[in-house]
C-alpha cells in the first residue's frame, strides 16, 4: 500500500483575522510597556544601562512576534 500524503489543514480567513487581532493585541502590549518603562525610567532615575537593557529585551520580543509566520 501507498503512504498517504499529509495535507496541512487550511486556515480560514476569519482564522486568520483573528490571529491579526491577536497579535496586533501583543503588539500594543509591548508597545504599552516600552512606554511604560520610558516613564518609569524618568520617575525613578533608573540606571541608563538598564533601562537600554529593558528596552533592548523588549524589542527583541518585538522582533520575534513579529515574525510568528500564520
Amino acid at each position: 500500500m501507498a503512504k498517504r500524503k499529509r495535507v496541512a489543514k487550511k486556515t480560514t480567513s476569519k482564522a486568520l483575522c483573528m490571529d491579526y487581532k491577536k497579535l496586533r493585541a501583543i503588539e500594543n502590549e509591548i508597545r504599552d510597556l516600552k512606554n511604560w518603562v520610558a516613564v518609569f525610567a524618568n520617575e525613578y532615575d533608573m540606571p541608563k544601562e538598564v533601562v537600554n537593557k529593558l528596552q533592548a529585551r523588549l524589542q527583541r520580543l518585538a522582533k520575534d512576534i513579529a515574525n510568528v509566520r500564520m
